[in-house]
């Protein structure tokens, strides 16, 4: 019942859902152009099907995820971003060698739980720009004393605990699809 009231409450929240959508569709199409169009050559001996643990999987995701919100806060989204690109570049890129040494069965193993884990850390990306925009629109105001800093610091923890706790729903599908479907580590 609370999740439904915190999802409904961050539906509404239209300028974030906006930024997150752009920022997942251009992610997912960089990750095909790089696995797609480009002819790397890199040695994937490394990459093999493994047996994880859910419980693994999910608390290291979360555990990434918070790193990334609390440093992609302080830095207004830029250190999010940065993560995002290299986490984008890094599946391109192992995506692109599957692809071309006909280990595209891995491939299509990678791209369930990718789907949900770049969605995640797309919201945590949107959601360090969205904070940092809702600060730089209300600072006039608290400044000129037209609204107080608690409704400021109140907004943004709304924002952070809404997309926390659906941060929280989508990695935990994320680990699911990983433990039962792709069982594949980058060791």
């Amino acid at each position: 019942m609370i999740c439904l009231q915190i999802l409904q409450r961050f539906l509404k929240n239209k300028g974030l859902l906006r930024i997150w959508g752009v920022l997942y569709i251009a992610s997912i199409l960089i990750v095909v152009i790089i696995s797609l169009y480009f002819k790397l050559n890199l040695n994937l001996k490394g990459l093999h099907e493994k047996k994880v643990n859910f419980f693994y999987v999910y608390f290291e995701n979360i555990k990434m995820s918070t790193h990334m919100y609390f440093i992609g806060i302080i830095t207004c989204g830029l250190f999010a971003v940065i993560l995002l690109l290299n986490n984008i570049f890094t599946v391109g890129v192992i995506a692109n060698q599957m692809i071309n040494s006909n280990k595209v069965s891995l491939a299509y193993k990678m791209l369930p739980h990718g789907i949900f884990e770049f969605a995640g850390m797309t919201l945590i990306a949107a959601t360090s720009f969205w904070m940092f925009y809702i600060s730089i629109n209300m600072l006039p105001r608290v400044i000129k004393r037209e609204a107080k800093i608690n409704e400021l610091l109140m907004r943004l923890a709304e924002i952070f605990i809404e997309s926390y706790i659906i941060n929280l729903l989508i990695f935990f599908i994320a680990a699911i699809i990983e433990t039962m479907v792709s069982y594949m580590k980058f060791l």
